[in-house]
């Protein structure tokens, strides 16, 4: 019963804040209310719909088996980017006084973890202190999970962020979208059958936390080597699943697909396949959706809907109103059918009836996937960096979120991830603010960040205190505490730059010795 109200909440409060609540600002707060959305284009939603795979069709089965690459290498893509990357990397480097050559410029990663807003605001602040220190450049990979994957999303709607942070940093504070806009957008996905809760959720997580509705798609960032190659991670019935400009599929697999067809049943329409890839807001209700697993949404979502009921009721008691100025159809004959049976999006298994003893049953035997928030798994996108594939020479983790990151890794990933000094599990509640695990020959040193640590909070109580105030689970953030987030992440930095610096020299010697 507690489920089934808690559903009910929810798509209340979608409805709230999709329709009449002010995007990106607390609900007392109307003023100043300015798009940043792009103009909506006009298309076609036919060419869109994906039927299921037909069991019987061995024909269909032939061309999907042709659409999928096996191998625990990089794709031909991924290579060519990493190639020019490294370019723009081997200057950064010897702008620092790190002589290097072009074969021993090392594989730095950025990892962000989960943690809702909290971990997307601070995100931007690292990468912002980064870029001021001259280091953002020597960055080969971004990566990032859940809030850190959001603000990836909005980072890479600027095809050159990288030299123009400082615009990220502002639209976290910029008024938020209308939700005419809002409400149009959802009425032409609402055509669409893979419509669902995904969307939805994807549209107000956007609205009020990004600030914008992004109609790109991932592929549209395959060449761009201004910025770090972008990894995002989601999951998958327990297996890590990763998308890139260029590929997308199950990682301990090694089975990847074209990330433009991810979602399609229709795999020989060529290598675009456009009309069938999600936008960005659509992914982003995909990389978020935490809530999406029920046992999650019991733990987390009644905390954050306290004190709402009045908010909803004036909703309702303006819906009337709404109803002569807005088609708001979809939502009373898609949106409540959904939130009332928990219908989240499904995305057609390009693994179904694959043969090959490789992929289980659970996946293989599946015509679709439900692709959800990572998260929910692992709180640090670990997975795609461990191993030969990427051949990370140092992961910069930046943690906003679970204190059991570690902990978790070591358990699956002891040959492939540094020896840790048992002293972090002791301090995990009262953290330094920075921690050196030095890889060998295989594994790759991991620079770990905690956001609240013993510099800027001055015991255990203060950060749970912290914790709490900027908890995963809330409304967005006022533009005062965005401005503590942002300083608090810039400071991490700026107190460990001397740390980062010696180990981006030794990663490079230590790439150096690999040639």
């Amino acid at each position: 019963m507690l489920c089934v109200n808690v559903r009910w909440v929810a798509v209340l409060l979608c409805a709230w804040t999709a329709m009449f609540g002010s995007m990106g600002h607390p609900l007392d707060n109307k003023t100043n209310m300015t798009t940043v959305t792009p103009q909506m284009e006009e298309e076609s939603r036919e060419d869109m719909m994906p039927t299921p795979a037909n069991t019987t069709d061995t024909n269909a089965t032939y061309v999907f088996k042709h659409s999928v690459r096996q191998s625990l290498s990089l794709s031909a893509g991924e290579q060519e980017f990493l190639l020019k990357r490294k370019q723009v990397a081997l200057k950064a480097l010897n702008k620092l006084g790190i002589k290097s050559t072009l074969d021993s410029v090392p594989h730095v990663a950025i990892l962000g973890s989960g943690g809702g807003q909290r971990a997307s605001v601070s995100l931007v602040g690292c990468l912002d202190q980064l870029e001021q220190e001259g280091l953002l450049d020597t960055v080969i990979y971004l990566g990032g999970v859940s809030g850190t994957a959001l603000a990836m999303c909005s980072l890479y709607s600027d095809p050159q962020w990288s030299r123009n942070i400082d615009r990220a940093v502002s639209r976290l504070s910029a008024p938020g979208v209308k939700p005419l806009e809002v409400v149009s957008w959802l009425g032409q996905k609402a055509k669409d059958k893979r419509f669902s809760l995904s969307d939805i959720w994807g549209v107000v997580i956007s609205a009020a936390i990004t600030k914008q509705l992004d109609l790109q798609r991932l592929s549209d960032d395959r060449m761009n080597t201004f910025n770090p190659y972008p990894i995002y991670n989601v999951v998958n019935k327990s297996k890590w699943f990763e998308l890139t400009p260029h590929e997308a599929g199950f990682t301990d697999l090694g089975l990847f697909i074209n990330t433009s067809h991810v979602g399609s049943s229709n795999y020989d329409e060529g290598p675009e396949g456009k009309e069938t890839e999600r936008d960005m807001t659509q992914m982003q209700g995909i990389m978020t959706s935490a809530i999406a697993d029920e046992e999650s949404m019991l733990i987390y979502f009644p905390d954050w809907t306290k004190g709402l009921v009045g908010s909803v009721n004036t909703a309702l008691s303006k819906m009337e109103n709404m109803k002569k100025s807005l088609d708001v159809s979809w939502m009373i004959q898609k949106g409540l059918p959904m939130i009332g049976n928990w219908e989240w999006g499904t995305t057609e298994n390009f693994l179904y009836q694959y043969p090959g003893a490789e992929v289980p049953s659970c996946i293989s035997g599946e015509e679709h996937l439900q692709l959800i928030d990572g998260g929910l798994m692992m709180n640090m996108p670990f997975p795609p960096f461990l191993g030969e594939k990427r051949d990370a020479d140092l992961l910069i983790a930046l943690d906003s979120g679970s204190s059991q990151t570690f902990e978790r890794l070591r358990k699956g990933n002891e040959e492939a991830f540094p020896e840790i000094d048992d002293r972090i599990f002791e301090e995990k509640d009262w953290p330094e603010d920075c921690y050196v695990f030095e890889g060998k020959e295989k594994e790759p040193t991991i620079v770990y960040i905690p956001l609240f640590n013993r510099h800027n909070c001055k015991d255990v109580e203060e950060v749970q205190a912290k914790m709490k105030e900027f908890s995963t689970f809330q409304l967005p953030l006022n533009q005062e505490r965005i401005e503590f987030m942002l300083e608090t992440a810039k400071a991490n930095i700026r107190n460990n730059k001397d740390t980062l610096l010696m180990e981006i020299y030794k990663a490079s010697r230590r790439r150096h010795k690999k040639m």
